[in-house]
């Protein structure tokens, strides 16, 4: 999750990401996954700065095992280690 190529030209605090590995689910609970990342992304993503509105920047600034645990609560399981 987070990666992306794009930036916002002349905007320092735009940037690309690659993304990371946060785990794997069985593909009976992808659908759950999903809406628990994106409910994250809803809830703890920038809302107030447009072209940080992105789940690259949420990911960047809680780092990958904060927003591994974040996604967790909202699925309600763990993530299986890939």
């Amino acid at each position: 999750v987070g990666g992306g190529m794009g930036r916002t030209h002349n905007k320092e605090s735009t940037f690309a990401r690659v993304n990371e590995m946060i785990g794997y689910v069985p593909k009976e609970d992808i659908t759950e996954a999903l809406k628990a990342i994106l409910a994250t992304q809803r809830d703890h993503g920038n809302r107030q700065v447009r072209a940080n509105a992105r789940l690259k920047y949420l990911v960047h600034t809680l780092g990958i095992d904060n927003f591994r645990t974040l996604v967790e609560k909202y699925f309600g399981k763990s993530f299986q280690a890939a």
